[in-house]
């Protein structure tokens, strides 16, 4: 999951370079072979495996700069490496990520089983990054709530990141937090109530618990 996070968002070859071979060498990858039922991860599972192999190669490689031809193929092979990992990582967020938006998700799970739809959301560090979450998860809103009404048995729900929606979230900035946070999900609360869609708030980190109970209480104090 590091690498599906990661690699695909990083923009030089030596990094990526680097995190490959941070993430994948000593693996036993093996082990996790046919763990699955998905044909792609168990490919993908295997093609780790050899990566390994060829990345501990590398290593060794490296620490003798007389063997020129070993050198030669290893610089050959890296983007090649680089890249079938990156199309791994692309088959393995497919497992986990139901669709780059909320209408291909909902394409996706329209009609199966209920879901509970999260944006994916990355902490907020500035109020552009705010401004955006809270926009993705107003129109999952809308969304949900449009699929819903179509639907006569399956009701999606819609999970909120708190952390997305406010840039400074933590204890150190508690004040600020009860005053701006408390009122954005609460407006969000509104529209899911409005659409008759259930909202859950995601778990945070351990030291986010206490001020994520205390928005839950006042939220709950809201409640009309």
């Amino acid at each position: 999951m590091c690498l599906a996070e990661s690699l695909l968002r990083i923009p030089d070859n030596q990094t990526c370079d680097d995190i490959i071979e941070e993430k994948i060498g000593g693996k036993k990858w093996l082990e996790h072979f046919n763990s699955s039922p998905s044909l792609f991860v168990n490919a993908t599972t295997f093609g780790l495996f050899v990566a390994e192999q060829v990345v501990e190669l590398d290593q060794s490689i490296t620490s003798n700069p007389l063997s020129w031809i070993q050198g030669v193929t290893s610089r050959i092979g890296d983007p090649i490496l680089r890249e079938a990992i990156k199309k791994g990582m692309e088959i393995l967020s497919e497992e986990f990520v139901s669709g780059v938006d909320i209408e291909k998700a909902l394409d996706a799970f329209g009609s199966k089983t209920p879901c509970s739809f999260d944006m994916l959301g990355e902490a907020a560090r500035t109020q552009s990054d705010v401004d955006f979450f809270y926009d993705a998860y107003e129109n999952a809103i809308r969304k949900v709530g449009e699929k819903n009404a179509l639907l006569s048995n399956s009701f999606h729900e819609i999970s909120i990141k708190l952390s997305a929606i406010h840039p400074r979230y933590d204890a150190m900035k508690e004040k600020r937090v009860m005053s701006e946070l408390l009122e954005r999900t609460y407006q969000l609360c509104v529209q899911s109530a409005a659409q008759d869609i259930a909202l859950t708030i995601d778990a945070e980190e351990q030291d986010r618990l206490e001020i994520s109970l205390k928005i839950i209480e006042e939220l709950s104090k809201k409640r009309k």
